[in-house]
């Protein structure tokens, strides 16, 4: 943890993490895998990764949260 930062990036999709005050918010990012995909009914393969997102709730609305994640993976994509 840096000091005064607002958020954590950690590797790997853990079991457990904790928000680090004064921090807001972690991403966990998981690695990226080959694997069968679904496009436009039509089986390919492709890459996938897990992210999971966990936010200090009093600082952060979950509407907002989860709008950062989708816009993170479309950005991805």
């Amino acid at each position: 943890m840096m000091p005064c930062s607002t958020s954590t990036v950690a590797s790997g999709i853990p079991i457990r993490r904790w928000i680090n005050p004064p921090e807001a918010a972690i991403l966990a990012v998981g690695a990226a895998r080959e694997a069968v995909i679904v496009q436009e009914g039509t089986l390919r393969p492709g890459r996938v990764m897990t992210m999971t997102l966990g936010c200090d709730h009093r600082i952060v609305d979950g509407l907002l949260a989860a709008r950062f994640l989708a816009r993170l993976k479309e950005l991805l994509e």
